[in-house]
């Protein structure tokens, strides 16, 4: 029953957690309160290389408002030239139309998150039925002989 719970409980967690994808959109996609990537190109790179740092290579965040040509981002996730991943707390940067060559709109992706939950469920069930599945043997302790004694190292 345990293993049971405990599987249920991590393909829940899985599914609650979710996966998101990107998808290319135009520019006119842009709406106020909807999360976006944004592929920076050289000139963003270096544009925003004081607000968020050199070699950045996307900036992930939700469109909180647009300021005349400028769009301004609460950003949550940075991601490097490099391959790092920088989570941010939702700070607000000033994204201008020339900084960036892709635009992504970040969706739920229902295929994937059923996919990690059947994962995590799998995973669960395997570990379960290893831990609580008994199937072992106990090695039986012979008493010592009477009169002797036993020295611990």
């Amino acid at each position: 029953m345990r293993s049971r719970t405990a599987c249920l409980s991590l393909a829940l967690c899985a599914s609650v957690t979710g996966c998101y994808s990107l998808h290319p959109v135009d520019r006119s996609a842009l709406a106020i309160g909807s999360e976006f990537a944004f592929d920076l190109n050289d000139v963003g790179r270096v544009g925003l290389g004081q607000a968020i740092g050199a070699e950045v290579a996307q900036v992930q965040g939700t469109l909180s408002q647009q300021s005349g040509d400028a769009l301004i981002v609460s950003v949550s996730e940075v991601h490097t030239l490099r391959g790092a991943t920088l989570v941010w707390k939702g700070e607000p940067v000033a994204i201008r139309p020339e900084y960036f060559s892709t635009l992504y709109a970040r969706e739920y992706s229902k295929t994937r998150t059923f996919l990690l939950a059947a994962g995590a469920l799998a995973a669960g069930v395997f570990i379960g039925s290893r831990t609580f599945g008994g199937g072992g043997t106990e090695d039986p302790v012979a008493p010592p002989p009477i009169g002797s004694s036993i020295r611990i190292p």
